[in-house]
């Protein structure tokens, strides 16, 4: 008898007791612990499937900033969200506006029972039936919090709907941001695969000046030096365009390793462009960011929030109405019946809970004022910022394109010379690494106008699906 306690002891020690006994044990042992899911937990995580992501099976040739725009936002589980979340906004306001209407019900019951009673020390049973119609109407016909309740309602929806646009141009601007991320590394492959021809034109003339005997083994190795590195920097950047093109693909919801045919930068050349003035663009801002929009119909709905905390201190009337007939054993019948009520509710003492309430909306109202208030000096910010990132790229591609052709002919005339031996290898490498800053400059200024011109459009409220920024 002993043994088998001790082993029904040792096995109940074994296992893990039950959750309403020891809940801690079904939990993580320590903020350092890795917590292992059994396999019963695995079998409820993995019965929840991952959901399909959108696939290019087949790519229609080239695609455009707008392409990309519709593919973001058709993908994004950010603005599904937000969709959802007004759908849901917008129920709410329809079940608000059902306190308009009175609450009729039709209702028809059937009652059979057995009762019985003793007599004489005799039981007697009987059975009885009762089933009749009934009409039922329930109406709130004064309650002043009715209307702030619905307008609470109405100002939840447009907020929600705002936030959603506020999301749409948000995932837009994402997209334009990495679109033209990926362009830019790109475009600095290129440009570095043009040094490296460079480079190895400049080694290849090193090694013949070598074989001629005009030339020394330390103008080779120097060459070969510049080679090897704008080789280093061809290599590394292949995996920056890589990694560029699995960011973009993220964002607009796709596999990570979909390979995209996307448009190019223009030629810088081609560029042409007209500005607004800061102040007319910080007017267009404040009229059509519907994040601030989203923020000013956050105040209207605390506002009606407030009236309805204040609307609570009156009375509230209640209508209750019902009519109908009961049949009963023998089809005998009570003849009709009918009920009205009226009840009247007058707030006297809550326990300060009412003017508690009024304070708290008073508090959430300031808080939002003050956060509409620093998200506007947040939107001044970023559209003058823009602005002059916008300026400066656009005065910049001027003179970094006369730079580029600076340099290239200057790295012309020095390779020609070097290799007609009136030019050293110092002169080269210093033309040539003066090219490849020159290309490298471009390639930046190019990719900061367009990363400006798209920030711009969404700082203003403008970005769309409809129109390239």
């Amino acid at each position: 008898m002993i043994k088998r306690n001790w082993f029904i002891l040792i096995l109940l020690a074994g296992c893990k007791p039950a959750p309403e006994i020891s809940p801690s044990k079904y939990a993580p042992a320590g903020n350092a612990s890795f917590w292992i899911n059994s396999q019963a937990d695995n079998r409820h995580i993995d019965s929840v499937p991952f959901l399909d992501l959108a696939s290019l099976e087949k790519q229609p040739g080239v695609l455009n900033i707008l392409d990309l725009f519709s593919l973001g936002l058709n993908n994004s589980p950010l603005t599904k969200k937000t969709f959802y979340e007004a759908q849901a906004a917008a129920t709410n306001y329809g079940l608000s506006r059902a306190s308009l209407y009175p609450n009729i019900k039709f209702n028809v019951s059937y009652l059979r029972q057995l009762q019985g009673f003793q007599l004489n020390a005799s039981l007697y049973q009987y059975y009885t039936t009762t089933w009749g119609p009934e009409m039922m109407m329930d109406f709130t016909l004064i309650d002043l919090t009715r209307q702030p309740n619905i307008e609470s309602s109405y100002f939840g929806l447009l907020t929600s709907n705002l936030k959603h646009n506020s999301e749409v141009q948000n995932v837009l601007r994402q997209v334009a941001d990495t679109y033209y991320s990926y362009l830019y590394q790109k475009n600095l492959l290129i440009a570095y695969k043009s040094d490296l021809a460079d480079a190895q034109a400049t080694y290849t003339a090193a090694i013949d000046r070598l074989s001629l005997g005009i030339s020394d083994i330390t103008n080779v190795m120097q060459a070969k030096s510049s080679y090897l590195q704008k080789k280093i920097n061809v290599a590394a950047q292949e995996a920056t365009v890589k990694n560029s093109l699995i960011t973009l693909n993220t964002n607009l919801g796709i596999p990570a390793q979909t390979s995209l045919v996307v448009e190019d930068f223009p030629d810088p050349k081609t560029i042409q462009t007209s500005f607004i003035q800061p102040d007319v663009l910080l007017s267009i801002a404040q009229q059509m960011r519907p994040d601030l929009k989203a923020i000013k119909a956050t105040i209207l709905q605390k506002k009606a929030d407030l009236k309805k905390a204040y609307a609570k201190n009156y009375p509230l009337l209640r209508f209750n109405g019902r009519a109908g007939q009961f049949y009963f054993n023998q089809n005998t019948t009570d003849g009709g019946n009918w009920l009205v009520q009226f009840n009247l509710d007058t707030p006297i003492f809550t326990g300060w809970q009412i003017k508690n309430e009024f304070r708290q909306q008073m508090a959430l109202i300031e808080q939002s004022e003050s956060t509409l208030n620093l998200l506007q000096l947040q939107v001044m910010s970023g559209v003058m910022t823009q602005y002059n990132n916008l300026v400066l790229a656009y005065d910049q591609l001027q003179l970094n394109q006369q730079y580029l052709d600076a340099t290239e002919i200057e790295y012309k005339g020095t390779f020609e010379g070097y290799v007609a031996g009136t030019n050293d290898i110092l002169n080269v490498l210093n033309s040539q690494a003066k090219l490849a800053d020159a290309r490298a400059q471009l390639v930046q200024v190019v990719s900061n106008y367009f990363q400006s011109k798209a920030k711009l459009t969404f700082e203003i409220g403008l970005i769309n699906k409809n129109e390239a920024p």
